[in-house]
């Protein structure tokens, strides 16, 4: 569990501070406050799972997020990322990044 403070006073905003958990279905952070009247429970993990995932839950079952990146990688979680863009034969047709005041980039 961890514990998140957000203080956004300076430019007007609020000072935010609450309890946190990861989501073990999405990795996204739970409020625990706000958790306790729409979060759900995975009783497979074990642990409090978010309400979008508590819903996907509801239909498909439990899926953990290293489970979702086995089923994405093929099984192929701990190889390196290098063998498996290799093998994947992933190729890339233009840079990801413009690089903005290069002759090249917009500017």
């Amino acid at each position: 569990m961890g514990h998140v403070v957000n203080d956004n006073r300076a430019s007007g905003g609020i000072l935010e501070e609450f309890d946190s958990k990861s989501c073990p279905h999405c990795q996204a952070v739970i409020n625990m406050t706000t958790w306790k009247k729409e979060g759900g429970y995975c009783f497979k993990c074990d642990a409090p799972i978010c309400h979008p995932c508590w819903g996907l839950m509801q239909k498909y079952g439990c899926t953990p997020f290293l489970r979702q990146v086995d089923l994405v990688l093929g099984g192929k979680r701990h190889q390196s990322l290098e063998d498996i863009v290799r093998q994947t034969k992933f190729v890339v047709s233009r840079p990801a990044i413009k690089f903005f005041g290069t002759k090249g980039g917009d500017a």
